[in-house]
């Protein structure tokens, strides 16, 4: 509700006020040695000019009246004015929504998904403001800011549609550029009210193509201490986990398989990885990276030592890259990060003698030979491996095919015997799983 004040004075006024003022200057003006000068036949003149326009303004002074200081004048207001009260709206906190979600849709658009709160009469008619706040290291903002307006409306009961959420909002990003966002619903009412949302999401316009390697069946460790390890089993364990660990960084992913098998395009298990492997690396056609989970092994006997039973010493964490990747500084960034976030998580769980990790960059990464990788106390590093098509592993030769950078993780070596007990007694696929997602979204520049 606006609130008015009307103030008024009469112009002449004013004028009369600052002419005395200076009138008074004229005639009182001191001498130098405290008296008063007498005043010429030209201030006299000037005087009664004065004295002759202010009575046909209509006004007289009074005899002896004292003249008013010019700073007096301030005190006094001008023509007619008009003063409002704040028009902002008021501004509240309260649960605006419920169900919030957010959901990358394509490299430049990300869908905000959400539920309006049953018989809230204060949001009906109003508008649901969706509010963006940049969370990533190229987009990054203290402030929200508003991207559009939805009108709220009564759902009806009688319509019999139903659906996850009744109300979606498309973020059409300015580039495919990989970027991180916080979304809020706020509410602006036809009462000029403005509820702040205390609800959040998190999205990203990235999306990953996770690839457990092998399938069940592959790399079986059978007999004593060997805990029934199978990599074609505990590698789906870590992807699901690596799943729902992006999630929770706004990170869309989704694998190669979810079971213990996998077919693609109409080849299953075997007859996909040693005649058609490169389909898996396909797969990721339109993903912003391929990411196969692997353990690793070694050569028969490698150190003097039984295949299975090798020495703690040759823990060290392997991410080969394709070279599409290599190519890339970011996507180097994060296979660096995936490395060193591996080996730190080795280390503390006593799975690695050092938290140690060889950075690369575009002129530094290491060639794979069966030296290196067999090799007791040295650090793991980012790796490629070429044949004579290019990239050596069909998954990431794949991969590069499809234009997507990929890499393989090897995050451990399932000869050590440690390393498959935890696999398969403790938590260690959640912990893999946390590593890849915090070397991901470090490498992306990600919160």
């Amino acid at each position: 509700m606006r609130r008015r004040r009307k103030k008024r004075i009469t112009a002449f006024l004013i004028i009369f006020l600052l002419a005395a003022a200076g009138g008074a200057m004229v005639l009182c003006r001191p001498m130098l040695f405290g008296g008063f000068q007498k005043q010429s036949g030209e201030h006299i003149k000037n005087t009664a000019l004065f004295k002759v326009n202010i009575e046909k303004l209509g006004y007289v002074p009074e005899k002896n009246e004292e003249p008013v200081r010019a700073e007096e004048t301030l005190k006094f207001e001008s023509e007619e004015t008009e003063v409002y009260e704040n028009d902002m709206p008021k501004v509240m906190e309260r649960d605006t929504v419920k169900s919030i979600a957010a959901k990358r849709v394509s490299s430049t658009e990300i869908c905000i998904m959400w539920n309006g709160i049953p018989d809230d009469g204060d949001v009906e008619g109003g508008q649901y403001v969706i509010m963006r706040r940049g969370s990533s290291a190229n987009v990054r903002s203290e402030k929200w800011e508003e991207i559009g307006t939805v009108e709220a409306f009564r759902k009806n009961a009688d319509s019999g549609e139903e659906s996850a959420y009744e109300y979606t909002f498309t973020d059409s990003l300015d580039s495919p550029d990989p970027a991180q966002y916080r979304y809020r619903i706020d509410v602006r009412t036809n009462d000029n009210v403005w509820y702040t949302g205390t609800e959040e999401s998190m999205a990203s316009n990235v999306l990953i193509c996770i690839d457990p390697g092998h399938y069940k069946g592959a790399s079986e460790a059978s007999g004593e201490n060997m805990y029934g390890y199978e990599e074609g089993i505990f590698t789906v364990r870590v992807g699901l986990a690596l799943k729902g660990k992006l999630a929770e960084h706004g990170i869309d992913s989704y694998l190669t398989r979810e079971t213990d098998n996998i077919t693609i395009a109409g080849y299953t298990n075997a007859a996909l990885d040693r005649g058609h492997i490169s389909l898996r690396g396909e797969y990721a056609v339109g993903s912003n990276l391929f990411l196969s989970i692997h353990t690793n092994a070694n050569n028969d006997n490698a150190n003097g030592c039984d295949t299975w039973q090798q020495p703690l010493a040759i823990n060290k964490t392997l991410v080969i890259v394709n070279q599409t990747a290599g190519q890339s500084e970011q996507m180097l960034t994060v296979a660096n990060e995936i490395g060193k976030a591996v080996t730190a998580a080795n280390f503390r769980l006593g799975l690695s003698p050092a938290d140690q990790f060889e950075r690369a960059c575009r002129d530094s990464v290491r060639p794979w030979t069966d030296e290196y990788n067999d090799s007791l106390n040295v650090k793991g590093t980012v790796c490629c491996r070429l044949g004579t098509d290019g990239d050596y592993y069909g998954v990431l030769r794949g991969a590069a095919d499809a234009g997507v950078p990929g890499m393989i993780v090897e995050h451990g070596y399932h000869t050590v015997e440690e390393v498959r007990r935890q696999a398969m007694t403790e938590n260690l696929a959640m912990e893999w799983a946390r590593a890849d997602a915090e070397g991901i979204t470090k490498g992306l520049g990600f919160e």
